[in-house]
């Protein structure tokens, strides 16, 4: 019975471990990727982002005082 648990426990253990190896190849295999086929560089990729997340900010404090004006009338 003793013996019984003790293999069960084991499995367990080596089928996370697969688990979590294969989250690590996916992750490494996916970044490189990545890497490899991104379609600017990363100055320019970090420009478009900023600007991005500008505009958005923006689009937010716009549709919030929409809000907040259209609670006050």
């Amino acid at each position: 019975m003793f013996m019984q648990k003790k293999s069960q426990s084991s499995s367990a253990g080596k089928c996370m471990i697969g688990i979590i190896s294969g989250v690590v190849a996916g992750a490494t295999v996916g970044s490189v990727l990545a890497l490899m086929f991104a379609p600017c560089s990363g100055k320019e990729t970090r420009k478009y982002l900023k600007k991005k997340k500008d505009n958005i900010a923006d689009t937010m404090k716009n549709t919030f005082q929409e809000l907040k004006d259209g609670m006050c009338e």
